[in-house]
């Protein structure tokens, strides 16, 4: 899945965000690459303390925008609290996780679930920031699209092209020259 810059234009000013981690150091780093960008975030150390905090914040008339939390967690793990929130409506909202060590399947779960994104640890702070735009302006509003390292790099590496040519056997056959991996994306060569 590619973004576009135009689907990534959010400002995250005043945005609240809740980092979920049970290392201090993690949630020290988070919180300080969120607070360069105006985030009003708030961090907790444990799956039932973001339950917690969620609730707290809907009722007061002050929800948070995005979740950001840690897969690995003693005691609720990540996607336990996910689940949680994602199961009650009224907290239903984009959830990040992270982890340093993916396993096999973590990603196809995080998709069931309906979770917006999932990143390996170590994040550098750019790539986390583009994760965050691209899931607050919406662009991964499908239930099955996942933000990813990779989706995000897809992104950096999409092939634009206009193909002016009034021939429709003539624009076959350039798409047809230019390679097998253009024409998995012909769908995105506009033509006139």
């Amino acid at each position: 899945m590619a973004y576009s810059a135009a689907e990534q234009q959010v400002s995250l000013a005043d945005r609240r965000i809740l980092v979920v981690d049970d290392n201090a150091t993690n949630r020290s780093i988070f919180t300080s690459i969120l607070d360069r960008r105006q985030v009003r975030a708030l961090s907790v150390e444990s799956g039932p303390a973001a339950l917690a905090a969620l609730q707290r914040a809907h009722e007061a008339g002050a929800p948070f925008d995005l979740v950001l939390m840690d897969l690995q967690m003693p005691g609720m793990d990540g996607i336990a609290v996910a689940e949680r929130i994602l199961e009650d409506l009224k907290l239903a909202l984009p959830i990040i996780l992270l982890t340093s060590a993916g396993r096999s399947g973590d990603a196809t779960r995080c998709r069931e679930l309906g979770v917006a994104g999932y990143l390996t640890k170590p994040v550098m702070s750019g790539e986390l920031i583009e994760a965050i735009e691209v899931i607050l302006a919406g662009a991964a509003k499908s239930s099955s699209t996942l933000v990813t390292r990779h989706s995000l790099q897809e992104a950096h590496h999409r092939l634009r092209l206009l193909l002016a040519e009034d021939n429709p056997v003539n624009r076959s056959m350039v798409v047809r020259m230019l390679g097998k991996r253009l024409a998995r994306a012909e769908q995105n060569v506009d033509t006139l």
